[in-house]
């Protein structure tokens, strides 16, 4: 069995742009050469990789679709090779996922620290959604994510990072306001305030859950800062496991931090990947020294010096 690098880059190429023609226009080469190429790997493979249809490009088979993934992870180690032996310094690309509420607490001090120690690594990121961010790890768009790891399946292996405690927010004339602790039962009956992205309002819900309780649901919010406003103005209150120092909203308006009693199931920060992947160098480095910092109390550490 001997294909080349050259017929599964072709191979990958052609997979994801759906075309022989458009593939062979991003690479720069004859339709003819990519077709013989694709043709020869098949014929090599002793597989079928594609459907080809006249005018409507072409459909990966089954087969196609298992060597698409193999063919990724070769390609993959054939270049980290090609950077280990060229340089001793760490070099090349990292693309890395965030779930959308925890990237302004983990991303900044990741892509900082990790680049004045490692400058020749191109670190870059991506928010999105935890399935898709699933996803763009097994089909290799990303090389490792951050998330929180409530609802994650298994085939992922992950590092905690940190746990976060849910806590209450209330505005600063709440009844609740001076107390030490709070406990949900007393707040059940007002309207809650809820994150609308899926991942969080159920980890949200589940805190009222376990305690049997039942909310009175109010606005759905897709940003924490303007979670904290309307908590700001009494239109309710909210449960939230991503803290901030500022104990104000963006309009100035005092927001309460309570902590739970009885105290809630916190939820773990994970950085994942596929169990089957082998991360390369540089993005074991990342992964190693993300789970070297002091990430504080939930994510939030030391407020630095001004």
């Amino acid at each position: 069995m001997n294909f080349t690098l050259r017929q599964l880059s072709y191979f990958v190429a052609a997979a994801e742009a759906g075309s022989i023609f458009h593939a062979a226009d991003k690479l720069h080469v004859s339709q003819s050469a990519l077709s013989a190429a694709l043709t020869e790997l098949e014929r090599t493979l002793n597989t079928q990789l594609f459907v080809r249809r006249k005018a409507r490009g072409v459909t990966l088979t089954a087969s196609g679709v298992r060597a698409l993934e193999q063919a990724k992870l070769i390609l993959r180690d054939a270049a980290e090779l090609s950077v280990t032996c060229s340089s001793t310094e760490l070099a090349g690309p990292v693309m890395l996922g965030c779930y959308p509420p925890l990237a302004s607490i983990v991303l900044p001090r990741l892509l900082q620290g990790f680049g004045d120690l490692h400058p020749l690594v191109r670190l870059d990121f991506v928010e999105c959604d935890q399935d898709v961010l699933q996803g763009s790890l097994h089909t290799g768009a990303l090389d490792v994510g951050i998330a929180y790891e409530w609802g994650l399946p298994a085939g992922l292996d992950r590092v905690v990072l940190y746990e976060a405690h849910p806590y209450v927010l209330l505005s600063e004339d709440h009844p609740l306001a001076s107390a030490p602790t709070v406990d949900l039962a007393d707040l059940a009956g007002e309207p809650l305030i809820l994150p609308s992205t899926p991942v969080s309002q159920e980890h949200t819900l589940s805190v009222f859950h376990d305690r049997g309780l039942t909310v009175s649901r109010g606005h759905t919010t897709t940003s924490f800062e303007l979670t904290r406003a309307l908590v700001g103005r009494g239109m309710g209150y909210a449960v939230s496991v991503q803290r901030s120092h500022n104990d104000r909203s963006h309009e100035g308006l005092p927001v309460v931090v309570k902590e739970l009693s009885p105290s809630a199931r916190p939820v773990r920060v994970v950085m994942i990947w596929p169990s089957r992947v082998r991360l390369a160098r540089r993005v074991r480095e990342l992964v190693e020294y993300a789970t070297t910092l002091d990430w504080g109390v939930g994510g939030m550490p030391p407020e630095p010096p001004r």
